[in-house]
């Protein structure tokens, strides 16, 4: 099954399979058309070429980053990872649990329909979507938070889709190891779930706070850099994989440290990257003494990856 073009495992996979990533790439490219756009009215405007409503430029700007920084960048790692996972966990390549990814991928496109639909009809919060800016707009805020929480579920769905597909790979290849594009897909997945958890962490207090559920979040900005940092991490973790699963394919060429070297590799990104976010407070005025030294040292470890 190795010995095979990823080109080859594709077309093997199911059509159910192939149109599940299809949706997940073509949602994708959908947002980051709207982001890009979106983008582009903004440079437009700082350049002078357009003189919007003050309203409607954060409007355009909240799009822009929403869109740009976290929707089609998810989608797209969603559909890249369960191609990957399947194509090369499995004998037969196919996607394990299927129904869970495709719920997984229907809630992030209703998660980005709410967010886009937050921002044009309330106030707009730009991309980390702080209550501070939503005190007399709570009913539409509630739609961008919710809209962030879908993200996470979503997200969440199709990782565990592809932990599953690789654990199903594991069983019907007679309990063999995990290739290191295997393996590195599922330390991707974890990651993902990682930032799952960091997304609600993030919105599931202030989503509270806009219904009446909860007080107003006293620590968001805290959350938001947790989460902030593991979403630029997550990308970057995707782009290696993808890059060392391409090589592999298109040139034959194989690490020269062996699999078992790339395997350690994959786990110690999964392992050093979340701890790493506490730099991203230091500005922070109630951030602890003990705290910013800890996050000194900790971001040492972004040289790892």
């Amino acid at each position: 099954m190795e010995h095979r073009r990823l080109t080859d495992r594709i077309a093997r996979m199911p059509t159910n399979d192939r149109a599940l990533i299809g949706t997940f790439l073509a949602g994708s490219l959908v947002t980051l058309l709207i982001g890009v756009v979106a983008g582009s009215l903004v440079a437009l405007t700082r350049g002078g070429a357009m003189a919007p409503e003050p309203d409607t430029g954060y409007r355009l700007l909240t799009s822009h980053g929403i869109s740009a920084f976290f929707f089609w960048l998810y989608l797209a790692q969603a559909g890249l990872l369960l191609c990957l996972a399947a194509a090369h966990a499995r004998p037969q390549p196919a996607v394990a649990w299927r129904p869970l990814a495709w719920i997984g991928c229907a809630i992030m496109i209703l998660g980005f329909a709410a967010t886009q639909a937050g921002t044009w009809l309330g106030t707009p919060l730009l991309y980390d979507a702080d209550p501070d800016l939503a005190q007399d707009d709570r009913t539409n805020a509630f739609l961008i938070y919710a809209g962030y929480l879908a993200l996470a579920l979503g997200l969440g769905l199709g990782a565990l889709s592809a932990l599953a597909t690789a654990i199903v790979g594991k069983s019907e290849n007679g309990g063999k190891p995990w290739s290191a594009v295997t393996f590195g897909a599922v330390a991707w997945a974890g990651l993902i779930l990682v930032s799952s958890f960091a997304i609600v962490n993030a919105f599931l207090p202030a989503a509270l706070w806009s219904i009446g559920a909860g007080p107003r979040p006293a620590d968001h900005s805290t959350g938001w850099h947790i989460l902030f940092h593991n979403l630029h991490y997550l990308p970057l973790m995707g782009t290696v994989l993808i890059w060392y699963a391409l090589m592999r394919d298109m040139t034959g060429a194989r690490s020269v440290f062996g699999e078992r070297f790339s395997k350690i590799v994959f786990a110690l990104y999964l392992i050093f990257v979340p701890p790493t976010s506490l730099y991203h407070m230091f500005l922070e005025p109630g951030l602890a003494p003990l705290v910013r030294a800890l996050g000194s040292v900790l971001s040492l470890f972004v040289g790892v990856p």
